[in-house]
């Protein structure tokens, strides 16, 4: 098993510097039907069940989520919410009208750490890439494509409450809780992982299962991320 790539391109819209990045792709979706009838086939559970419990765990989810409670998932990770923002000059002008954007869901995959201090995250740990085995290699992104954290550059300041900003100058402040988590994105480096074909251009959420939110990586969209 492995995860491919295409090669994408991206043009600086100021610089008009081209460069070219290896951008995740995903072969197909898998619906929670065809999961539910993996899951009977690898246990005694019938396929009803298993999808009657699937569906049960979005809702239980979005309550809890929406309560402002942190989830966690053994062998998943956790869920968690998060405020997009708008800052303010003083704390006195701070209010829900006034600063409160949108929300948005944190995931953070279940990383534990073994008897060495090697640190093994769900999804990732011994995960292999390698190039798509197509003819078609390349796949263009548009003209105005940029190249800050928009377009994929994970920054890996992500520590703490976080320190990503944005050209905006709006906050999304993520939520806060009271374990220890710190984020870990890798610094430079192009995080191409999200959506079919598609350049991630979120911030790095924090790779921990404590609770410290995360910062995230530059954008040009006007909101600074702290998750």
């Amino acid at each position: 098993m492995s995860i491919y790539y295409k090669i994408g391109k991206i043009k600086n819209p100021v610089t008009k510097k081209v460069s070219y990045f290896p951008k995740a792709h995903m072969m197909a979706t898998i619906s929670t039907e065809q999961m539910a009838e993996r899951i009977q086939r690898n246990c005694t559970v019938k396929k009803s069940d298993v999808l009657a419990v699937l569906s049960e765990l979005a809702e239980v989810l979005n309550d809890e989520l929406q309560n402002s409670n942190r989830v966690r998932l053994n062998g998943i990770g956790c869920f968690k919410m998060g405020i997009i923002s708008k800052s303010s000059e003083k704390p006195s002008e701070v209010s829900t009208s006034n600063n409160v954007k949108g929300v948005k869901v944190i995931f953070q995959p279940e990383t534990k750490t073994d008897s060495s201090g090697v640190q093994n995250k769900a999804f990732v740990t011994g995960s292999t890439v390698e190039a798509l085995p197509e003819t078609k290699q390349y796949d263009d992104e548009e003209e105005g494509a940029d190249t800050s954290a928009d377009s994929g550059t994970d920054t890996g300041s992500d520590t703490g409450s976080g320190a990503g900003t944005d050209a905006g100058g709006d906050t999304d402040t993520g939520s806060t809780d009271s374990g220890s988590d710190s984020g870990s994105g890798d610094g430079g480096s192009t995080d191409t992982g999200s959506g079919d074909d598609s350049t991630d251009t979120g911030s790095g959420d924090g790779d921990g299962e404590g609770g410290s939110d995360d910062g995230g990586g530059s954008s040009d969209g006007g909101e600074e991320e702290q998750p």
